[in-house]
């Protein structure tokens, strides 16, 4: 569902670019997130194109967000609600009519939604999970004087798995 607005937001940036109120020439190269937002009730994506493109235009992101919205191009039909926030992220709310259809998708293809046709060739999956970030001190204390230790950076498991790719 992140295309959906992924999509909107790149095809709106070709047509701001060309009706003269963007001189980012390339739309497409702009490095901008759509991500879930921390709280549910601010939609169900975040974008911080504005943000992004702020210093490259050299506008305020409010008024690109503004730009942006007001020039809305709705790809897929599928955006519901966009609403600014702060100094300029989006918050967009799908339609219930673009949810339904991606779980009717899903539905319909039943046990073979999101796999890919088999080319026989056999996959190393590899998976190595995140480090935690760390302060330069390797213990902290507390207000009580006590002090704990943290975990090692310098461990980290990792799983490796060999699978054939067909099935």
């Amino acid at each position: 569902m992140k295309h959906f607005v992924t999509d909107a937001v790149q095809a709106t940036l070709a047509a701001l670019h060309q009706q003269g109120v963007l001189k980012t020439s390339a739309p497409r190269a702009v490095g901008f997130s759509v991500d879930p937002p921390k709280n549910a009730a601010h939609g169900d994506f975040a974008c911080n194109v504005a943000m992004v493109l702020a210093k490259v235009e050299g506008q305020p992101p409010r008024k690109l967000a503004e730009a942006i919205v007001a020039g809305l191009v709705d790809v897929h039909g599928a955006i519901d609600k966009v609403d600014i926030a702060g100094p300029g992220f989006l918050n967009f709310t799908l339609s219930a009519r673009a949810v339904t259809g991606v779980v009717r998708t899903v539905l319909a293809a039943g046990e073979t939604w999101g796999r890919s046709p088999s080319s026989g060739k056999r996959v190393l999956v590899e998976y190595v999970p995140r480090r935690r970030a760390t302060t330069s001190s390797a213990s902290s204390t507390s207000t009580t004087g006590a002090s704990r230790s943290r975990p090692s950076a310098a461990r980290s498991t990792s799983a490796t798995a060999s699978c054939s790719a067909s099935r």
